[in-house]
């Protein structure tokens, strides 16, 4: 994979080890939004455009070495598929999966996101995240942060409920004044 940085993008070339859709589908995260060949993918305050061919992949953002990390782009997949793949067990998994990137996700977000994804299904996942960031995130530009541990410390569990959480409604909020 070779990465070339421009002013405001990324430009990924060889892309055998990063497939956009495997990646955002698999359940790491839910704030993304594709669209044909284009994704926009939202983690913390922050917010990414993807575009890709064949074997490019172009990342656009006011925040590229946040993205880079989020990636993981430092590190090399294929080393790891390869030693993977001598496993009979982990083998076809590596097959199937073979664009699958593990992401840097904030923590915080994640573990929200991860109590939110108990017994749900994704498009449920994802309108209760973005339901919780618009009311407790911060506006920036055309979309909303993901809320602080300090804003969501003032959602009550009729905001959770609202949110679509149902019976981990209580649990979240429990979680988050702890």
């Amino acid at each position: 994979m070779q990465i070339l940085q421009k002013k405001d993008s990324l430009l990924i070339k060889g892309t055998e080890d990063f497939n956009v859709i495997q990646t955002l589908n698999c359940g790491q995260i839910f704030r993304y939004v594709i669209d044909g060949d284009t994704a926009v993918v939202y983690s913390k305050d922050k917010k990414a455009l993807l575009t890709w061919t064949n074997d490019t992949i172009e990342i656009t953002s006011k925040d590229l070495d946040y993205f880079y990390h989020f990636f993981d782009l430092s590190r090399d997949y294929s080393v790891i598929k390869s030693t993977l793949k001598n496993d009979e067990f982990l083998a076809p998994a590596v097959e199937y999966g073979y664009g699958i990137r593990i992401l840097n996700n904030d923590a915080f977000e994640m573990i929200v996101s991860f109590i939110i994804s108990a017994n749900n299904n994704i498009k449920r996942i994802k309108n209760s995240i973005e339901y919780l960031c618009k009311k407790f995130g911060e506006k920036i530009d055309d979309y909303h942060a993901f809320p602080t541990l300090s804003a969501l410390k003032k959602a009550t569990i009729s905001d959770y409920e609202d949110a679509g959480l149902g019976y981990r409604a209580e649990q979240m909020h429990d979680t988050i004044q702890r």
